[in-house]
């Protein structure tokens, strides 16, 4: 975590807006055009859930994912399978 702890600040800077419990402004993702896989883990928070689910919602096409047993910090042996797939032409 030492090697990337200088971007903290940029992901806060980029989630920060969206971490105050108002609904997703919708119009932002309408337009996504590009295959979207949106994922979650089934014992991450209730709110981290709930938000892939709008997401998933609002993203044209959007395929949402849930990994059973994982949290917000994914086993990469259970992530790996899910993303070979998804990316498999």
């Amino acid at each position: 975590m030492k090697a990337v702890a200088h971007t903290v600040a940029y992901d806060t800077a980029l989630v920060e807006p969206y971490m105050k419990g108002t609904p997703l402004p919708t119009d932002r993702w309408t337009r996504v055009a590009m295959p979207t896989l949106v994922i979650d883990g089934s014992k991450s928070p209730d709110w981290m859930r709930n938000a892939m689910r709008a997401l998933a919602g609002v993203i044209p096409g959007a395929q949402p994912r849930t990994l059973p047993g994982q949290t917000h910090m994914v086993n990469a042996k259970v992530l790996a399978p899910v993303l070979v797939e998804f990316f498999a032409p």
